[in-house]
């Protein structure tokens, strides 16, 4: 029983050395070089790559989120359902100057059935997805492990200016509907959905949350 006790004393202090050991070095090489843990310097997506990452993981992640709601006439529903769209539905200008060669490939000509991004939300959706990428680096990883990926997934869903943005997005979105039934019956008027702030900001949680398990699970 004493042996187990010293095995057990011995790990801890094991552990509380590595960890020391970790911070010291970084401490270290910090001041050598600070510029190695500048996380706008860490990661370097060109705009090709980035169109592809936010049609894979972000077309996924709203597609996934979608998918979880059981009422197909509920207003969240609605909301995801109007973000992502298919190859087919894509205009000339979002197929020559949005679709990239990559996704393209991988859609296999619209065959692939992916899950694209609508042009409405392209724009933030790469935004997102650029500070997705550079908030977690395997620099990150390496030193500090899951903490790491914890605290990265709390400053994106907690980052005021995507979520102001999304929410944003969203009221135009509602503002299109709203222009689109003018001139209805109040029957149908009475059937558009509400993409309300409180809807709103539980959308963008549930979208930011399944992206950043897929992209931060890739670095990991």
């Amino acid at each position: 029983m004493e042996s187990a006790a010293w095995t057990i004393w011995d790990h801890m202090l094991g552990e509380i050395f590595r960890k020391w050991l970790i911070e010291a070095v970084r401490i270290e090489r910090k001041k050598k070089d600070p510029k190695l843990f500048a996380r706008t310097l860490n990661v370097s997506i060109n705009d090709e790559d980035l169109k592809s990452e936010t049609n894979r993981v972000l077309g996924w992640a709203i597609k996934s989120a979608r998918d979880c709601q059981k009422d197909v006439i509920c207003d969240e529903y609605h909301l995801l359902k109007s973000m992502i769209c298919q190859e087919k539905d894509l205009d000339d200008e979002y197929v020559a100057t949005k679709y990239d060669v990559t996704t393209i490939l991988c859609n296999i000509g619209g065959d692939g059935k992916l899950s694209l991004v609508t042009e409405e939300f392209l724009l933030w959706g790469m935004k997102a997805m650029r500070n997705i990428a550079k908030e977690l680096t395997m620099e990150d990883f390496t030193l500090k492990g899951d903490k790491a990926i914890k605290t990265a997934k709390k400053v994106i869903l907690s980052h005021s200016s995507l979520r102001s943005d999304f929410v944003l997005i969203c009221q135009r979105q509602q503002t299109r509907i709203l222009r689109h039934y003018e001139g209805s019956n109040l029957k149908q008027t009475q059937a558009i959905p509400n993409f309300s702030y409180d809807l709103t900001t539980k959308v963008y949680n549930a979208v930011m949350e399944k992206a950043c398990n897929v992209r931060f699970g890739e670095v990991g």
